[in-house]
């Protein structure tokens, strides 16, 4: 997959849970779905893959940027929530009275993903009473997208459509496809170049695009031409 401006996500290992949540998108429906897992399991580059996908579906997704979703902070006031939410969706200026939810609903198709969750109390039941209840209520096409580590995760769960698990990716989907990109370069991967690729990938799957890039610009560049040579 690619964002508009041409940078590559790079989803690897991760066909299953793609699919699941597409096939949550494509029921059009209120929906909470979470994606749980440790750092440098892929979280971010997953979030940003279903939300581009989301766009070329038709739907606004309410983002700080194209690839940067909204996070919740220890910090973070329901009326903060409300204010950066209406904003990346050209909703400030809405009509006085209307809540939040009419408006979303009026937006629908929406996604609102959501790269970190780590509430103070008061939000957290804000959140759950005062948002997510509402949207299920509404019958709306409402998706909220979650990503945090599970402990972070417990309130949410027990209310999730779906909950994708991320932990370590094996070392056999980061091989193949590190395998395919260093076959296209002069000269192509060794197996102990391919091998270092794997060991660094698995270690933080949020670096497999940058890693696949550096293999890119290391094929361009005049030390491996000569190698070549």
């Amino acid at each position: 997959m690619r964002l508009a401006h041409d940078e590559e996500i790079q989803i690897v290992g991760r066909d299953a849970e793609l699919g699941r949540a597409t096939d949550l998108l494509e029921r059009r429906a209120p929906a909470l779905l979470l994606v749980a897992g440790d750092t440098g399991r892929g979280k971010t580059t997953f979030i940003r893959a279903v939300t581009r996908h989301a766009r070329s579906e038709g739907w606004a997704v309410a983002q700080e940027t194209l690839s940067g979703a909204h996070s919740v902070t220890p910090t973070m006031t329901p009326g903060d929530f409300e204010t950066v939410v209406r904003a990346s969706l050209g909703l400030s200026s809405s009509p006085a009275g209307t809540t939040l939810i009419e408006d979303l609903g009026r937006r629908a198709p929406v996604m609102i993903p959501i790269d970190g969750y780590r509430p103070n109390e008061a939000f957290a039941g804000w959140f759950l009473r005062s948002f997510l209840e509402p949207v299920r209520d509404s019958s709306k096409s409402i998706v909220t997208l979650i990503a945090e580590r599970r402990e972070e995760l417990d309130d949410l769960v027990p209310v999730a459509d779906e909950t994708l698990t991320f932990g370590p990716l094996a070392q056999a989907p980061i091989r193949a496809h590190f395998a395919r990109v260093g076959s296209s370069l002069a000269p192509p991967l060794g197996d102990t170049e391919l091998e270092a690729y794997v060991t660094a990938g698995q270690k933080d799957v949020e670096a497999l695009g940058a890693l696949t890039r550096l293999l890119a610009l290391t094929s361009a560049s005049p030390a491996r031409a000569r190698e070549s040579g």
